[in-house]
């Protein structure tokens, strides 16, 4: 592990701590963000209806395909001693979908609530020191990019990023 990895993993538990704090403040609340997040990322895709149909079909499948493999593990352990499972790409479409509009979904559920509040500052805070520790570490020409990219998104660097680029000029 190089000293730069060990430093970055302290910081990041240091945050994730802080984070842990908050939480326990009020365990509900982000319990029920946690609950609420997939749904609401479902719903905001605009698939709620065919996820639905879905999951109904897929808990019948499930049930056919149990039987099925059973029928056939009883089959194959007659014949071959064992049988093998397939998978579908479909799934993996979905299910990515989900995972990617999950983020956003759970920025603006937390967002509803101080404490949901706190912790997205406090990730913000960590997103931004763990960048400037890379930048501080990288060539100058990298750091020039990284302030062209936030100039582009119309972010502001935080401002211990705006203290090292100042110093490192």
């Amino acid at each position: 592990m190089t000293e730069k990895q060990h430093w970055m993993e302290r910081i990041d538990t240091r945050f994730r701590t802080e984070i842990e704090k908050i939480k326990e403040k009020d365990r509900e609340f982000f319990e029920s963000v946690n609950a609420e997040v997939r749904p609401a990322a479902i719903e905001s895709l605009g698939i709620t209806e065919n996820k639905a149909k879905i999951d109904a079909l897929e808990a019948k499948y499930h049930k056919v395909r149990n039987e099925l493999w059973i029928l056939r593990d009883m089959t194959a352990n007659k014949l071959l001693g064992g049988a093998e499972k397939g998978s579908y790409g479909s799934d993996q479409i979905i299910e990515g979908a989900i995972k990617r509009a999950i983020p956003a979904v759970k920025e603006r559920l937390l967002a509803k609530h101080s404490l949901g509040k706190q912790v997205l500052e406090i990730e913000k805070e960590k997103g931004a020191l763990l960048d400037a520790m890379w930048l501080s570490t990288s060539l100058r020409q990298i750091r020039e990019v990284w302030q062209q990219v936030d100039k582009l998104l119309g972010a502001s660097p935080s401002e211990f990023q705006t203290k090292l680029f100042s110093r490192k000029k």
